[in-house]
């Protein structure tokens, strides 16, 4: 198998989150009803006294039944004249009410297209950094593998799910006079405007594993596989093999499950070697796996949610199942810093720094302080995660060759006196072929040929 080393340039910046607040204006207010005052009175008396005036003056002439018509008619007119201006401020009221409250339901419409757009740049924001499970193949062979690195906020954390979280476009509902007081569609609009858009659906639910000293898995068996896979699959894309290792504690059964695994550069021994090279690190007893881990995490300290891993002391990610851990261990326990057990062996200790996620008919549930909410939760397919895990195997960081200093010592000399002998005039015209062929029987040669096949610059 060819070595394929992975050049990891500066981390590319996703897009940015629409974080803000915005103060809502306040509802249109009920107008005041009309009151008949001493003013009104005054108003309408003048339209009175001349109705009047005008049936005195036909009543007291002599005329026919022409001028007794013509003196009624006018008569009514000025009474209906006068019962129109009484009517009039109400329907002036409730016609500017109804503008107002178009007005504001505009507004509302607007800031509903605003809500919409930061909510769909925030969903593109977070999967950025939390994308589905079907999009880390593609990821793997890309710029990003391996993007993250210890000293970055999002190290070790992965996603379990998609669900609704808070909006980071903050919508502040104003300051009002009593609700009786505001125009009733219009409040009830903003109240219903402020609740449905003070979270947003369809948003990736991140853990950050190094909290905790453990993540205990229950429900449905299948399903929990399924989770634990891509959550495995996550971590193997972003984290380089130097800063992040995976292993595997399990039986029979639980090893052909996680038979895929041995194909990460992760799951690599980084010194012990056999004859198919670097030793897998998977055992089924606990004693055998730590011995296999070594000292430098056997002797850690206990955990300690605020170190930071390194080179040096990379975290660790121990998949267990069908093995039960023993209640005294360090793993249940007080915890090793900067190390990790998924847990789905059914043992359910629980415990201060212990995460548990229950899967089942889809969806996970996961603690979220005093509350438990729930999440459509990731699936990653046996066939999935073995293909994803075949394409990372030859992948190797810059720090992961470890050739002898002669191993090209034999062809370059086969070069430089192939150049003495028929000429420096064009080099490049000679070949290098038959040189390379002598690297088979140099004795320090590299048992696999090195290629730089991803550049992430």
């Amino acid at each position: 198998m060819s070595t394929v080393v992975v050049k990891r340039s500066p981390r590319r910046e996703g897009p940015d989150v629409p974080e803000d607040e915005v103060e809502l204006a306040e509802p249109p207010v009920l107008g005041e009803p009309a009151t008949a005052d001493f003013g009104s009175v005054l108003a309408y008396l003048p339209m009175g006294l001349g109705a009047v005036a005008i049936v005195l003056m036909f009543s007291a002439s002599r005329g026919g039944p022409t001028t007794y018509m013509m003196s009624g008619m006018m008569g009514v007119a000025m009474v209906s004249m006068s019962v129109s201006q009484l009517g009039r401020n109400g329907a002036d009221r409730r016609r500017r009410m109804r503008a107002e409250r178009r007005d504001y339901l505009r507004y509302l419409a607007q800031q509903r297209r605003l809500a919409t757009q930061a909510a769909t740049a925030q969903r593109a924001a977070v999967t950025w950094d939390n994308p589905a499970p079907d999009d880390l193949l593609t990821l793997a062979l890309g710029p990003r593998v391996w993007e993250r690195r210890p000293g970055h906020d999002d190290f070790a954390r992965v996603r379990v799910g998609v669900g609704t979280r808070k909006a980071a476009l903050e919508f502040l509902p104003p300051r009002t006079r009593p609700v009786e007081d505001l125009e009733p569609l219009s409040a009830i609009s903003l109240r219903r405007f402020t609740k449905t858009h003070q979270t947003v659906t369809g948003l990736p639910i991140p853990v950050s594993l190094q909290r905790f000293t453990s993540v205990e898995f229950a429900g449905d068996g299948a399903s929990v596989l399924e989770l634990m896979r891509a959550m495995v699959a996550q971590l193997a894309v972003f984290h380089s093999p130097d800063e992040l290792r995976i292993a595997v504690l399990a039986d029979a059964a639980g090893r052909a499950e996680w038979d895929w695994v041995k194909w990460l550069p992760h799951n690599a021994h980084p010194q012990d070697q056999d004859a198919a090279g670097p030793v897998r690190v998977a055992a089924e007893d606990l004693d055998a796996l730590m011995e296999l881990l070594g000292p430098d995490v056997r002797d850690r300290p206990d955990h300690d949610p605020e170190s930071s891993p390194s080179t040096a002391e990379p975290f660790v990610v121990v998949i267990a199942q069908g093995v039960r851990i023993p209640a005294s261990s360090r793993l249940l326990g007080a915890g090793v810093r900067g190390l990790v057990v998924l847990d789905a062996t059914g043992a359910m200790h629980g415990g201060r720094d212990v995460l548990r996620l229950t899967v089942r008919d889809g969806e996970v549930e996961y603690p979220s302080g005093e509350d438990t909410l729930s999440a459509e939760a990731d699936t990653l397919s046996p066939l999935r995660a073995e293909m994803l895990a075949r394409t990372m195997a030859p992948m190797r960081t810059g720090s992961g060759l470890d050739l002898a200093p002669d191993a090209f010592a034999a062809p370059l000399t086969c070069f430089h006196r192939r150049v003495r002998l028929e000429g420096a005039a064009a080099p490049g015209s000679l070949g290098v072929g038959p040189c390379l062929r002598t690297m088979a029987s140099t004795p320090d040669a590299p048992s696999t040929p090195v290629m730089t096949g991803i550049d992430a610059s």
